[in-house]
């Protein structure tokens, strides 16, 4: 019994597995880890409301604010630009009614003048026939002389150049109604002065004042900015999108009222401000006006020297593809080359042949 006991006891134990955490213990990890997990989310969230949201808040009170001024700028540049269309409009219907008020007087002016110089003839001519042949061809001689010096007055003082031809014809009447050989001379220089009126352009006073107003009126309308629409003006803000898809939307919106890009394919040159824009429109349409104000006058170095400055300030606008500031700009430089008041002879050929007829008339009828 003693050997099989010590035996026994000298036997090794076989080792024991050691034993298994209980799922109890796992499972409560998983719920820690979870709810650490949550704090850190809501303290994420509660640090993004402290912090985040009230900057948003402040910039979307700032773009609302912008944006409310950016509307009230537009309302008052659309109302000083009706202001100065009506302005326009009632400077040119004023001036029209008047060209066509000087147009219509000075036509009945000459329809007067006219049936007075018929009334005249016809009562001379009715004299004429109790007066003998030397006094009746002494009368014309000298009332075709005075005609020809009214004709003069006519040209260089009014620059009417119908009444001046209308009067040179009825002294030509008077010495074809002679039908002297001796009178040749004085009916060709007569003549010669017909065809150098006839020959003369036309007044342009009138024409050269509506088109100005015409041109004006075109660019006081058109758009002389030339500004590629902006991200912002090709997509509204979505307010069914997410905050943070309105927040890139919003900064889009704010990166363009900060930059402005322009696309062009001619080479690159610095891009002209608003304002030096503006001011430049407003000169450009008072360079206009005051072309305008001179050919009404007649003032020819006054009309071309206002022309070349508002040709000029076009230029200093660089090239541009609106196609109505390129029209505006042919239309200037035709008009820069139209002569308003033709040049008028320095004087008429017949005044000095009826005055030398004149002489001879008197001095006969002296003796």
């Amino acid at each position: 019994m003693t050997d099989t006991n010590t035996q026994t006891e000298t036997t090794p134990a076989k080792p024991t597995p050691a034993p298994k955490p209980p799922r109890q213990r796992s499972s409560t990890g998983g719920w820690w880890a979870l709810l650490l997990v949550l704090v850190l989310v809501g303290g994420s969230a509660t640090a993004g409301y402290v912090y985040l949201w009230p900057a948003y808040q402040q910039q979307q009170q700032l773009h609302q604010r912008q944006l409310v001024d950016m509307q009230n700028q537009i309302e008052e540049l659309r109302d000083i630009n009706a202001r100065q269309a009506d302005q326009v409009r009632m400077v040119i219907q004023g001036e029209v009614s008047g060209i066509a008020r000087q147009a219509y007087e000075r036509e009945q002016q000459q329809q007067a003048l006219l049936e007075r110089y018929q009334r005249a003839v016809e009562s001379v001519q009715a004299e004429l026939a109790n007066l003998d042949l030397s006094q009746q061809t002494t009368w014309r001689i000298l009332e075709a002389r005075n005609l020809v010096e009214r004709a003069g007055q006519k040209l260089w003082i009014d620059s009417d150049v119908a009444a001046t031809i209308q009067l040179l014809q009825l002294a030509d009447s008077h010495l074809a109604a002679l039908n002297n050989p001796a009178h040749r001379a004085a009916r060709q220089a007569l003549a010669d002065d017909l065809f150098a009126l006839q020959a003369l352009p036309a007044n342009q006073i009138d024409a050269a004042a509506m088109r100005l107003a015409s041109v004006q009126a075109q660019l006081a309308r058109v758009n002389w900015y030339q500004r590629q629409p902006g991200r912002s003006e090709l997509s509204a803000v979505d307010d069914s999108a997410d905050w943070w898809q309105q927040l890139q939307q919003s900064a889009g919106k704010l990166a363009d009222q900060l930059v402005r890009v322009q696309y062009r394919e001619t080479p690159v040159q610095p891009l002209l401000s608003d304002a030096f824009v503006n001011l430049l429109q407003q000169r450009t349409l008072l360079q206009l006006q005051i072309a305008q104000q001179a050919a009404l006058a007649g003032r020819q170095d006054v009309y071309q020297q206002a022309l070349q400055q508002a040709l000029t300030m076009l230029q200093q606008l660089g090239a541009t593809d609106v196609v109505e500031i390129q029209r505006a700009q042919s239309e200037l430089d035709t008009l820069a080359q139209l002569t308003l008041v033709p040049e008028y002879p320095a004087e008429l050929q017949a005044t000095a042949q009826l005055e030398r007829l004149a002489r001879q008339a008197t001095a006969e009828n002296g003796q």
